[in-house]
């Protein structure tokens, strides 16, 4: 049918359930991308170096996209590209579907 692979979630123990970590589907014909936390956000070193900026933005599933999101059409993504220009800059969607 040309569905593609669907966002798995999984049971937490204090937000009922979230995205499974690291998966990278196809759905109607968008990218579905997360990280080892679950997050549609690239993988986050831990530590940062002195010149980055890093912005984490927090929201519900206005900010997370869904499944019918591409991921280079997140709000995040859009503002990366937008101010990252000859700076260092890490924006990282750590926002929950609902």
């Amino acid at each position: 049918m040309g569905l593609g692979d669907p966002p798995l979630s999984v049971t937490h123990p204090t937000i009922e359930y979230m995205f499974k970590p690291n998966q990278d589907a196809i759905r109607f014909g968008n990218r579905f991308r997360t990280n080892s936390y679950g997050m549609r956000s690239e993988e986050l070193p831990k530590s940062k170096n002195d010149s980055e900026l890093r912005v984490l933005v927090f929201g519900d599933s206005v900010i997370n996209g869904g499944n019918l999101t591409d991921q280079s059409d997140l709000a995040t993504e859009i503002v990366k590209s937008e101010i990252s220009q000859n700076k260092e800059l890490t924006i990282a969607n750590i926002s929950a579907g609902s």
